[in-house]
Protein backbone atom coordinates (compact mmCIF):
# COMPACT_ATOMS: atom_id res chain seq x y z
CA UNK A 1 0.00 0.00 0.00
CA UNK A 2 1.45 3.67 -1.02
CA UNK A 3 -0.81 6.22 0.82
CA UNK A 4 -0.79 9.86 -0.10
CA UNK A 5 -2.07 12.82 1.85
CA UNK A 6 -3.78 15.01 -0.37
CA UNK A 7 -5.91 18.39 0.36
CA UNK A 8 -9.03 18.49 -1.56
CA UNK A 9 -9.34 21.45 -4.15
CA UNK A 10 -12.50 23.26 -4.88
CA UNK A 11 -12.56 21.75 -8.12
CA UNK A 12 -12.31 18.03 -6.74
CA UNK A 13 -16.33 17.64 -5.77
CA UNK A 14 -16.39 14.01 -6.42
CA UNK A 15 -13.69 13.51 -4.11
CA UNK A 16 -15.00 15.51 -1.22
CA UNK A 17 -17.88 13.41 -1.96
CA UNK A 18 -15.97 10.35 -1.52
CA UNK A 19 -14.47 11.83 1.94
CA UNK A 20 -18.10 11.99 3.28
CA UNK A 21 -19.03 8.75 2.26
CA UNK A 22 -15.68 7.80 4.03
CA UNK A 23 -16.94 10.12 7.54
CA UNK A 24 -20.30 7.70 7.30
CA UNK A 25 -18.58 4.69 6.97
CA UNK A 26 -15.71 4.70 9.47
CA UNK A 27 -18.23 6.87 11.82
CA UNK A 28 -21.34 4.29 11.23
CA UNK A 29 -23.57 7.01 10.32
CA UNK A 30 -24.31 7.19 6.46
CA UNK A 31 -27.52 9.31 6.74
CA UNK A 32 -25.83 12.21 8.38
CA UNK A 33 -22.93 12.17 6.05
CA UNK A 34 -24.64 11.08 2.57
CA UNK A 35 -28.46 11.49 3.05
CA UNK A 36 -28.19 15.17 1.87
CA UNK A 37 -25.45 15.99 0.12
CA UNK A 38 -24.83 19.83 -0.34
CA UNK A 39 -24.80 21.33 -3.71
CA UNK A 40 -21.34 20.93 -5.90
CA UNK A 41 -21.49 25.08 -5.47
CA UNK A 42 -21.50 24.66 -1.21
CA UNK A 43 -18.89 22.85 -1.71
CA UNK A 44 -16.50 24.71 -3.86
CA UNK A 45 -17.04 27.48 -2.08
CA UNK A 46 -15.94 25.47 1.26
CA UNK A 47 -13.27 24.75 -0.16
CA UNK A 48 -11.95 26.93 -1.44
CA UNK A 49 -12.56 28.71 1.74
CA UNK A 50 -9.84 29.65 4.34
CA UNK A 51 -11.77 28.47 7.69
CA UNK A 52 -12.08 24.58 5.79
CA UNK A 53 -9.91 22.09 5.33
CA UNK A 54 -10.65 18.35 4.00
CA UNK A 55 -7.71 16.27 3.60
CA UNK A 56 -7.87 12.74 1.83
CA UNK A 57 -5.84 9.37 2.34
CA UNK A 58 -5.42 7.78 -1.19
CA UNK A 59 -4.67 4.65 -2.33
CA UNK A 60 -4.30 4.10 -5.98
CA UNK A 61 -7.33 6.78 -6.17
CA UNK A 62 -9.04 4.86 -3.62
CA UNK A 63 -10.07 6.89 -0.20
CA UNK A 64 -8.70 4.85 2.57
CA UNK A 65 -9.20 7.56 5.04
CA UNK A 66 -9.84 11.16 5.65
CA UNK A 67 -10.00 14.34 8.14
CA UNK A 68 -11.41 17.47 7.95
CA UNK A 69 -10.62 20.67 10.10
CA UNK A 70 -12.56 24.24 10.43
CA UNK A 71 -12.35 27.28 12.34
CA UNK A 72 -15.46 27.67 14.91
CA UNK A 73 -15.04 31.36 16.37
CA UNK A 74 -16.02 31.86 19.67
CA UNK A 75 -17.50 34.02 20.83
Amino acid sequence: MSVQIHRVGPDEIALMEAVATTFGEVFEDPETYTGRRPSAAYLRRLLAGDTFMAFAALDGGDVVGAIAAYELPKF
